[in-house]
């Protein structure tokens, strides 16, 4: 077997069909990357909080924002907005949300995509 390994989100590992939002999980080597397509109106608050009974979301997220504007509120008020090719380092404690009436498509490098709704540890440091 040769040292090159290959995922492909259109075969994912695991598929987790969410209101408004769809994740494909590719894992490889000791790596889970997510692709998840989030849908207008999708937002944090209401459509994934309630069902983790949280307020704001406890991920730090490292994300690529490939397409779409997307906007993050961080509890103490700070709030951007990302566009295509913008890449995200959000810290835990925040709300989501598409905004305007494209979808947004979002690779999460270190974030719960494995496991939603079930916060993962991260190093802050890498």
């Amino acid at each position: 077997m040769g040292a090159i390994r290959r995922r492909s989100f259109n075969d994912p590992d695991a598929l987790r069909d969410l209101p408004l939002a769809e994740i494909r999980i590719a894992r490889i080597g000791s790596h889970t990357i997510g692709y998840g397509i989030e849908q207008p109106g999708w937002r944090w608050s209401t459509h994934m909080g309630p069902a983790a009974g949280m307020t704001s979301c406890p991920v730090h997220h490292v994300q690529v924002f490939l397409s779409g504007r997307f906007a993050v509120r961080m509890d103490d008020g700070e709030e951007v907005e990302f566009g295509s090719l913008d890449v995200g380092d959000i810290p835990p404690g925040h709300d989501a949300w598409v905004v305007g009436d494209e979808p947004v498509h979002i690779l999460d490098f270190a974030g719960n995509s494995d496991a939603i709704g079930m916060p993962r540890e991260h190093d802050a440091s890498s």
